[in-house]
């Protein structure tokens, strides 16, 4: 009797363990590729208010402060952008363009990089991204 006991609580500890391990995954699947309901492409925050932009090429430097209906036109093209992460851009080439974009406070967003004749990035944090999609040029407002 003793020994159908221990089977049965061995079977019971079994069962559990197994619908831990299950929750486990699928919670972790979801966490690694998440439900693309909830994914949005949001590079600038909507509660931003103002943005620094800095424009550089070829040594050249300007600096742009956006906002109203100019920041609203940079906030929905940038929802407009399809990018995948990548390793970096093998070597930055001189005369290349790059727009670091800033909140007001100076914190960078991202930068959006020029890559020899076609070829744009976003570095977001310290993550490449190779923008698929161009040919979606920077509105008129920069």
């Amino acid at each position: 009797m003793n020994a159908k006991k221990g089977w049965s609580r061995w079977g019971v500890m079994a069962a559990s363990l197994c619908f831990i391990v299950g929750i486990s995954v699928s919670n972790l699947s979801n966490m690694i590729s998440p439900n693309t309901e909830y994914e949005e492409n949001v590079l600038i925050p909507e509660d931003i208010t103002q943005l620094n932009v800095e424009f550089g090429a070829a040594g050249n430097m300007e600096t742009y402060i956006i906002s109203g209906s100019d920041l609203e036109t940079l906030k929905e093209w940038s929802k407009t952008l399809e990018y995948l992460m990548c390793e970096a851009p093998e070597e930055l080439v001189y005369g290349n363009q790059v727009y670091v974009f800033k909140d007001k406070h100076q914190n960078v967003l991202f930068t959006y990089n020029s890559y020899k004749e076609d070829n744009w990035y976003l570095m977001i944090g310290e993550n490449w991204y190779s923008v698929s999609n161009p040919s979606k040029p920077l509105p008129d407002v920069i």
